[in-house]
């Protein structure tokens, strides 16, 4: 899983991202902040990204980040060690 923070430039930009965010199945979670234009997206790795480019492609993305869920369980899981 993964989950993007992506803001918008303009109150238009976030509300046409808004709409493809509602409308995508892969979407497992958002939220959305329409007062400093941002939404969070949690979804499967290969599927958020491809979200994320086609709001990139689409303009108007000023700002995003990228986590990866299950790299943080694992850490967390190991106190922070990697395996080997």
């Amino acid at each position: 899983m993964r989950v993007y923070v992506i803001e918008f430039a303009s109150p238009g930009a976030f509300s046409r991202a808004f709409d493809v965010v509602m409308e995508s199945d892969a979407v497992a979670s958002c939220s959305a902040e329409p007062e400093g234009r941002c939404i969070r997206i949690v979804a499967g790795s290969r599927d958020a990204d491809a979200l994320a480019e086609r709001l990139y492609l689409d303009g108007g993305m000023t700002w995003c980040s990228r986590h990866d869920l299950m790299a943080e369980r694992s850490a967390q899981a190991t106190g922070g060690r990697s395996r080997r």
